[in-house]
C-alpha cells in the first residue's frame, strides 16, 4: 500500500470484477471540504488502469498550492469522453 503524507489524501479504487474501462477513459479524483462546496484539490489520471492508488496533496490544489482542509471528501469519477464538464455516463 502506498504511504499518505500528512496534508495529504489517498484513495485506492478498483473496478468491479470484469469491468474494464472504456478505452480513451480519464478518471477525475476531486477533494472538496467536508461541508462540500466547490472542490479545493484535483488530479485527473487518462486512460486508468485499476487498481489504482490514488493521492492529492497540496501541489494538487486548485489554490495554487495551498493547504488543504483537515477533513475532506473524496470524489472519483471515471468518464468515458475524458471532458471534466460532461456528466453523461
Amino acid at each position: 500500500p502506498a504511504v499518505i503524507d500528512a496534508g495529504s489524501y489517498g484513495i485506492r479504487l478498483e473496478l468491479e470484477a470484469g469491468a474494464v474501462p472504456p478505452p480513451g477513459s480519464t478518471l477525475f479524483v476531486f477533494l472538496r471540504e467536508e461541508s462540500g462546496g466547490a472542490p479545493v484539490a484535483a488530479t485527473r489520471v487518462a486512460s486508468p488502469t485499476f487498481p489504482l492508488q490514488v493521492s492529492l496533496s497540496a501541489t494538487d490544489s486548485m489554490m495554487g498550492g495551498g493547504t488543504l482542509p483537515a477533513k475532506g471528501i473524496l470524489v472519483a469519477r471515471l468518464d468515458a469522453d475524458g471532458s471534466v464538464t460532461t456528466t453523461d455516463p
